[in-house]
């Protein structure tokens, strides 16, 4: 049997696609546990298999993960140049939110180059972007940046306010898309990541009151946006399902 070449391209295109994906996920796996140079080595092969199928997408997302291997590696003016190839690619697909993750690292990266206000100059495109697709955890990401930026520019009023917004953003997050919660007689206990502990427990210092006292007023000011943003929950009766 013989095979035209659009029938061989349809056969081998989706299993490199595949493989393109697997390496992706080894060069994130790697990345997580410190292994800086593998994730960047693994990211280089998914780049190639991408564009010799010309995955458009899969190009663009790699090219954001290169620039944060490179960040991680300290070579931060290699990272910008990542994140400057995968921006025509993501506006062109129009792949809103991995365009919005890459102004973010930008900001990221000029924040460890000291140009804070570049950083705080794509941290505002990246929320921008956060805000008009509704991306919650990515904005409560940026809002952290955008403290930490204003934080090294010596504007504390400015940190804290954001920082503030991180933390509010981050409440809202774990308490509407499900955290850990058990309810007794009023009580309840939330399971939170260890960052998010340590912010609450610094803010908590800073305004002086005790811990439990800020968190239950964070709860309460998440559950008030919600029902302001018409969460779903709350328009249903007591008692219905």
């Amino acid at each position: 049997m013989r095979f035209t070449a659009s029938q061989v391209f349809a056969q081998t295109n989706p299993d490199r696609k595949a493989e393109a994906e697997k390496v992706m996920q080894q060069g994130r796996d790697q990345l997580q546990t410190g292994q800086f140079t593998a994730a960047l080595q693994s990211w280089q092969q998914a780049l190639l298999i991408s564009r010799e199928i010309k995955d458009r997408q899969g190009e663009g997302k790699t090219l954001v993960n290169l620039g944060l291997a490179y960040h991680f590696l300290g070579n931060y003016r290699k990272a910008i140049e990542y994140y400057q190839q995968s921006l025509p690619i993501l506006r062109e697909i129009k792949d809103s939110k991995t365009e919005g993750i890459a102004l973010y690292n930008f900001g990221n990266t000029y924040d460890s180059l000291g140009d804070y206000h570049k950083a705080i100059e794509y941290h505002q495109q990246s929320l921008k972007i956060a805000q008009e697709i509704k991306d919650r955890e990515g904005e409560g990401a940026v809002f952290g940046g955008l403290g930490n930026a204003y934080y090294s520019l010596g504007d504390y009023p400015k940190a804290i306010e954001y920082h503030q917004m991180h933390v509010l953003m981050l409440s809202c997050i774990y308490l509407i898309e499900g955290s850990m919660m058990t309810d007794m007689s009023k009580r309840i206990q939330v399971t939170l990541p260890d960052r998010l502990a340590d912010d609450l427990e610094k803010w908590a210092t800073y305004d002086g009151r005790p811990l439990s006292n800020l968190a239950a007023y964070l709860l309460e000011r998440a559950v008030a946006e919600a029902k302001k943003e018409g969460a779903e929950w709350s328009k249903e009766n007591p008692g219905s399902k």
